[in-house]
């Protein structure tokens, strides 16, 4: 691979699935790009492309060929460890969110939860038939129902591969300040969940959570993004592995405890309009962790992802608000 591949924290290697499979595949011997397609799953040829750039320090390419280096070898060994104790609960959440002018957000989500083996695949489960998915969702309603939240539509379902939730979300995510629409902080728009639950929270060895979400503003809206500075966010006692941003996006691999968060942003522009794509994970592993730590975990995954995220905020442009279009100028 290219020396100028990424190549990222072991953690970071490890904490990722298809990079374990990878890495199990080679172990067995030399591959070429094609069965390494097919052996691990990975149908996608950026993504593989992608995976293999991570790993880049951890392999051999010659040719057409893949193979382990020294380096690999060992991380292979520690790749074995790793799953026996990081296997659990997985979360992945889909999010589209529309911003209006006067800063209130429109989000639909879906999320799906489901059980992750030691060797990365997904634990198939028995529907339940006597699941009544109207019971689930006015439970799940029920805990939704905070002031200030809008949430609403929520609908649920069971099958083999988990529990899936959707619903949608209607908040004021931006605020007023010197003329720019500036989104809240995560805290204020998100619950943070159920007290209590630090038994439920710690029966797995680890707690894996995947967003990909995507948030189109106001056509003719000048975006910008305020980073985080690394000084910061090491005074939080974060260890941070890669901490990088340019004009259109931002990288981020940061460690609190025992709390990993890996993610990236960018913004696309097209025909005047601005889009931002943001995709995190964010791994945790609890096994044997005191239970008077939970609650302190379970924030940190809740709010790590957005104060390594920073923040963005909007504003109309002229020729928009010409247009007679209200929002912040």
């Amino acid at each position: 691979m290219s020396e100028e591949s990424p190549s990222l924290h072991p953690y970071d290697v490890l904490a990722h699935p298809k990079r374990r499979k990878i890495l199990g595949h080679l172990a067995e011997g030399k591959s070429t790009y094609s069965k390494l397609m097919r052996k691990t799953g990975i149908e996608d040829s950026g993504s593989l492309s992608y995976h293999l750039g991570v790993l880049s320090r951890y392999i051999y390419h010659e040719e057409d060929l893949y193979s382990l280096s020294i380096d690999g070898k060992v991380l292979w060994g520690a790749v074995q460890e790793f799953e026996k104790r990081s296997y659990g609960l997985v979360g992945n959440m889909t999010a589209s969110s529309v911003v209006h002018p006067d800063g209130i957000l429109k989000i639909a989500y879906s999320m799906k939860f489901s059980m992750l083996t030691p060797t990365g695949d997904t634990l198939e489960r028995k529907p339940d038939d006597k699941y009544d998915p109207k019971i689930g969702n006015a439970h799940i309603q029920s805990k939704a129902d905070k002031p200030g939240m809008g949430i609403q539509g929520v609908s649920t379902e069971w099958d083999k591969d988990g529990f899936w939730i959707a619903f949608k979300q209607e908040i004021q995510g931006y605020e007023e300040k010197d003329g720019w629409m500036v989104g809240k902080s995560h805290p204020e728009m998100a619950s943070p969940g159920d007290e209590g639950d630090e038994k439920a929270f710690s029966m797995v060895p680890g707690l894996h959570f995947q967003i990909r979400g995507s948030t189109l503003y106001p056509e003719g809206a000048i975006v910008e993004r305020e980073y985080p500075e690394r000084e910061t966010l090491e005074k939080k006692e974060l260890e941070v592995y890669e901490l990088s941003a340019t004009e259109s996006g931002h990288r981020w691999r940061v460690k609190k405890g025992s709390v990993l968060c890996l993610g990236e942003s960018r913004l696309e522009n097209d025909a005047g309009t601005t889009r931002e794509i943001t995709e995190i994970e964010t791994h945790v592993l609890v096994k044997g962790e005191d239970p008077e730590r939970i609650p302190g975990i379970r924030e940190d995954m809740r709010t790590l992802p957005i104060l390594v995220s920073g923040k963005t905020k909007f504003r109309l442009s002229e020729s928009v608000n010409k247009l007679g279009i209200n929002g912040s100028a």
